[in-house]
């Protein structure tokens, strides 16, 4: 559980949560925000099962910029964009690639 308006800034790169798991973490995201703190996103896209440059293997781990707004409600979403652009972090994840990307602000 993230203790309640607790944080300034929380982080998520790339955590691909079935949707049982990550719309509860979502909204408990919120919660836990302090008004005026920040969540700062980055994750695949269904589009990047296109690319296979790293992430998930099913469409179902994949976020949408549309999913991440329902989600996230509560939080003025500054920064949100689905873009491609070039992944190099290591072999496994290398190349052109599909993602979301969410600064928002409680």
């Amino acid at each position: 559980m993230i203790q309640t308006d607790y944080w300034d800034v929380i982080v998520s790169i790339f955590c691909h949560l079935p949707p049982s798991i990550r719309v509860p973490l979502h909204a408990n995201i919120v919660k836990g925000l302090r008004k005026g703190g920040f969540l700062v996103l980055e994750a695949f896209t269904v589009e990047q099962l296109i690319y296979k440059t790293g992430g998930p293997p099913t469409a179902e781990l994949m976020m949408s910029l549309n999913d991440l707004r329902n989600e996230f409600i509560g939080l003025e979403f500054q920064h949100a964009i689905e873009k491609i652009r070039n992944i190099e972090e290591g072999k496994f994840h290398k190349g052109k690639s599909a993602v979301v990307q969410v600064l928002a602000i409680k």
